[in-house]
């Protein structure tokens, strides 16, 4: 039984890091952009939009291979809009981001 109890909490621990990207960010809604970004460093670029609120850009780079000819560079674009108190309201990324 306790071996049991091992492999069940084993699967769940390892279940838990699988998350996507995607979901990983969506928590971040309505949380205010300063943590997000102690968490994640300083954007790349801050933008003033024109209804108030604010577009923030990271540009994550991964590793780099050659496969064949071909260099291949990992890279995940993540932009996060903030309302005027500076909360989160809305995530978009592209790339390889997971």
């Amino acid at each position: 039984m306790k071996s049991l109890a091992i492999v069940v909490l084993s699967v769940l621990a390892i279940c838990a890091g699988c998350a996507s990207y995607g979901d990983k960010m969506k928590t971040w809604v309505g949380q205010p952009v300063e943590v997000f970004i102690e968490r994640n460093g300083y954007p790349e670029q801050v933008t003033d939009l024109p209804n108030g609120k604010k577009a923030y850009l990271w540009i994550w780079h991964g590793d780099t291979r050659i496969r064949g000819p071909r260099i291949i560079t990992n890279m995940c674009k993540t932009w996060v809009e903030a309302d005027a108190d500076d909360i989160i309201v809305k995530l978009r990324w592209e790339g390889n981001c997971n």
